[in-house]
């Protein structure tokens, strides 16, 4: 079950609402039941309200995951279509399968779907295990021409870009070694996470652009030059179209 760690007040519309947090973060995808009891206004005199019926809600999952299976040479990614750029490799990620890319050719191509085009919140998270940042090698990328969001080493910083809203930066993972990166929009902010912890953000707002363009994992896109190419290996690869919660991101970053 889930614990209520904290809980805050906030103004939506006109209504109050409370914000809870809960530990340990709720499993992607897994459907939850929440009961409130015994409710009372603050002022002294109040009435107790009345219990109300138990709510259920299922914790946000993502769009895509990719997860590559040793057993099977294509992998899975939910049931969406793709395709292969040169030959990525399979290898041993930190708890499953992993892709090697070479640097030069090799990357994940996602057909376009109404939803890998998220227009008021995201996160993109995925483990990688980088052997080279020279050039502006790419985790992510929806837009050939950089006019939707990338997440990738640009200008040796560590790049969160959404077209026509803003970007965040921080300093590039260490080489050889597997980290759990995360970027988030929540309508208000920007924030990139490494390893479970924020390493960068700013405040940002307004709807994400949308396009008709395929989702490449590990490159810019088909025609992109070797310097845009991830060199290194990737492990569950995810999108969502909603903002996850800083407790979502720590949990996601324990392999």
């Amino acid at each position: 079950g889930l614990t209520v760690s904290s809980a805050k007040v906030s103004a939506d519309a006109g209504s109050n609402c409370v914000d809870l947090a809960v530990q340990p973060a709720p499993v992607s995808g897994k459907t939850y039941s929440m009961a409130v009891n015994g409710i009372r206004d603050v002022s002294p005199r109040s009435n107790k309200l009345e219990t109300g019926k138990a709510l259920t809600f299922t914790a946000a999952a993502p769009v895509f995951a990719l997860i590559p299976d040793l057993e099977n040479t294509r992998g899975k990614v939910d049931d969406l279509a793709l395709r292969t750029l040169g030959q990525p490799a399979l290898t041993k990620g930190p708890a499953a399968g992993a892709l090697t890319f070479n640097g030069r050719e090799d990357g994940i191509v996602l057909n376009n779907r109404p939803e890998l085009n998220p227009t008021d919140a995201m996160t993109l998270s995925a483990w990688i295990r980088p052997t080279s940042w020279d050039g502006n090698k790419r985790i992510m990328q929806k837009g050939r021409e950089d006019n939707q969001f990338r997440l990738t080493a640009s200008e040796g910083k560590f790049l969160f870009e959404l077209s026509g809203v803003g970007s965040v930066e921080c300093p590039l993972p260490a080489l050889n070694t597997w980290h759990h990166v995360a970027a988030v929009y929540d309508g208000a902010s920007m924030r990139l996470y490494l390893n479970g912890k924020l390493a960068g953000r700013t405040e940002a707002s307004g709807k994400m652009v949308t396009s008709e363009d395929p989702l490449y994992i590990g490159t810019k896109n088909a025609r992109a030059t070797s310097r845009d190419y991830f060199a290194g290996d990737m492990f569950d690869v995810r999108l969502y179209d909603a903002a996850l919660l800083p407790e979502h991101i720590t949990a996601m970053a324990r392999p």
